[in-house]
């Protein structure tokens, strides 16, 4: 009874998330591939993104939006309308009021009273990206870097929008501008080091994480993503060196959503070395620092599914997919328990739901044999 009724929720979620209408992401993105880890989404386990933009900065007075990035020096514009201070004002107020549709409407009308502001662009920009209307973004940022092409700020979200459509072939050459404009400018080299991981050009990554250290000892974020690239290399004993600075660096903070990040990529090592039950005891401490870890939630559900616990596997695994329906993992995994189950009209619209996901980075190219394994058994019934 209890294992249909967990059967019954996890359909209503599958529901709620509807056909994937697919976002290109990071993620990270921080966060694999088949019944092993995935490791491709921080921000989906409360952790760091795989990348920021800086295009939204609070600035409401005429002066301050001018500048439109939150880290740089506002930009002179020579456009003193009050048609225009007004529209433009009132875009940014609904930008930060999370009324985007409307925020476009303002910013737009700004931009027709002064048909070359950059800092309007920007603005236009940054919503885009906030609507995950990553394209659209993009198009507005090429147009900023054409006006402005020493703007450092609007390469770097010209960049962010571009991984965000995972073009990183265009997003590493827009960062690598971005730093070179503003070689001070910490969040361009972290983006640029997370692109280049993103590439598989761990040297190169590795070089950019400790460029952010340096100039930020603080951030957790790089040393976890350091270690991970040690991870996938089984170079474990390095891994743990850099989850342990990780640790040193969140000394006197109250981080729980890191230290949870921390403790999952350590349970991962357990579980990649063999030692399940470890894994598991690692996974619940991270559950109950931050209930809503992505990583923790899947890996949690592969290992109840791999021990046939399949009641603990669907809680797990639904779970998950409520946090993250655009990850090809939790679709993999969740074809694989209604395959199990028999499930097959379910089996295959995950599994097409993963190769969905997958079009890209294709991470899981066992899952179109899965889905013709489960055509076929649904043919004999």
């Amino acid at each position: 009874m209890e294992q249909r009724i967990l059967f019954a929720v996890l359909l209503s979620l599958i529901s709620q998330a509807g056909s994937l209408e697919l976002k290109a992401e990071a993620l990270n993105s921080r966060k694999g591939a088949s019944a092993k880890i995935l490791e491709k989404n921080r921000l989906a386990q409360g952790g760091t993104p795989a990348g920021k933009a800086t295009g939204s900065p609070q600035a409401k007075t005429p002066e301050k939006a001018a500048g439109a990035t939150s880290t740089a020096a506002a930009k002179p514009q020579e456009t003193e309308d009050p048609n225009f201070v007004a529209a433009l004002n009132k875009g940014i107020e609904l930008y930060n009021k999370n009324k985007c549709d409307e925020a476009l409407v303002e910013l737009q009308k700004a931009l027709e009273i002064s048909k070359n502001n950059t800092a309007v662009r920007n603005w236009l920009g940054a919503t885009y990206q906030k609507l995950n209307k990553f394209p659209e973004a993009a198009a507005i940022y090429e147009e900023v870097v054409q006006l402005d092409p020493d703007y450092a700020e609007a390469h770097n979200n010209l960049a962010f929008s571009y991984q965000q459509m995972q073009d990183y072939e265009k997003a590493e050459p827009e960062y690598k501008k971005a730093v070179d404009l503003k070689p001070g400018f910490l969040e361009a080299h972290f983006n640029l080091a997370c692109v280049l991981q993103l590439e598989k050009k761990n040297d190169e990554a590795i070089k950019e994480f400790e460029t952010v250290l340096q100039m930020d000892p603080s951030r957790t974020d790089c040393f976890l993503r350091i270690g991970d690239m040690a991870k996938q290399n089984k170079d474990y004993e390095k891994a743990l060196q850099y989850y342990d600075k990780a640790k040193d660096a969140l000394k006197g903070k109250k981080d729980p959503d890191s230290e949870a990040a921390i403790l999952c990529a350590i349970a991962l090592i357990d579980k990649e070395k063999g030692d399940k039950a470890k894994c598991k005891d690692g996974l619940e401490r991270v559950l109950d620092l931050n209930p809503g870890s992505y990583e923790a939630l899947l890996n949690m559900g592969i290992i109840q599914f791999e021990d046939k616990d399949f009641t603990g596997s669907l809680d797990y695994l639904g779970k998950a997919l409520q946090r993250n329906p655009y990850d090809a993992a939790v679709h993999f995994w969740l074809g694989r328990y209604y395959y199990s189950l028999d499930s097959m009209k379910n089996s295959i619209k995950q599994f097409n739901d993963c190769l969905k996901c997958d079009a890209l980075e294709h991470k899981f190219p066992e899952c179109q044999e899965w889905l013709n394994k489960a055509k076929a058994k649904q043919a004999t019934f």
